[in-house]
């Protein structure tokens, strides 16, 4: 199952992970803000329930930042707390394209986060969250993805806004975020927070560089689960 998580979340980065389960979301897509990492998003949430009350409302509030594990990204979240947990982590980078692809796989879940960067000896530590579309966004910039495999069906997330702060950018990498993420199928939000620490940076291969080069045509194809390592 590890495997087939690895390999979905590799399909052409982030984009075409929530593409391919559920397109785009140009109009409801919010510009990105910064703000205080910190910060509790309280953010009100309709349970219709059995009941079928539309006036009961569920509050979710933006989880504290979990206890950083090197090497691993963890997480924790308010409203599926199936895609929390705390997986391997392992990082990509791309010079020609100047991105870095942070990829964390468990059993049944993974996130993928694509980082772009600012040329180089004008590091940017602050990455605005964008929402996945058909081209490349100005950098600094980052966009986030979250499979989860059930049984019989997965769930995939990404990230509209928000903010992801490195707090080290050299031969390893961390930092942290606190985050909305919308379920692109049910449009239902969770509260995601994560850190990653001293994860070490590796050259990605050239085939796994060009699928984030931006192009016309995007690519097709799946890297395989093993590329990373």
């Amino acid at each position: 199952m590890r495997q087939s998580v690895a390999t979905l979340l590799c399909a052409l980065g982030c984009a075409t992970l929530i593409a391919a389960c559920g397109g785009e979301r140009g109009d409801e897509t919010v510009a990105a803000e910064s703000r205080d990492a910190e910060q509790r998003v309280p953010l009100v949430v309709p349970d219709f329930g059995d009941s079928l009350e539309a006036e009961e409302q569920e509050l979710l509030v933006m989880p504290d930042y979990p206890e950083p594990l090197s090497g691993h990204l963890v997480t924790r979240s308010a409203g599926a707390d199936e895609i929390a947990g705390e997986w391997p982590a392992r990082v990509g980078s791309c010079e020609d394209s100047r991105t870095l692809q942070l990829l964390a796989t468990g059993e049944r879940t993974g996130a993928f986060l694509l980082f772009y960067r600012v040329p180089a000896g004008d590091e940017a530590f602050v990455y605005p969250v964008v929402p996945v579309d058909s081209t490349s966004p100005e950098p600094p910039a980052v966009r986030i993805g979250v499979q989860f495999l059930g049984d019989r069906m997965g769930d995939s997330f990404q990230g509209v806004e928000g903010m992801v702060e490195l707090t080290a950018l050299d031969d390893h990498v961390s930092g942290r975020f606190a985050i909305p993420l919308i379920n692109v199928e049910t449009d239902d939000t969770v509260l995601y927070a994560g850190v990653f620490e001293q994860v070490r940076v590796r050259p990605s291969s050239p085939l796994e560089c060009r699928l984030f080069e931006e192009s016309e045509e995007p690519a097709d194809t799946l890297l395989p689960a093993d590329s990373l390592d």
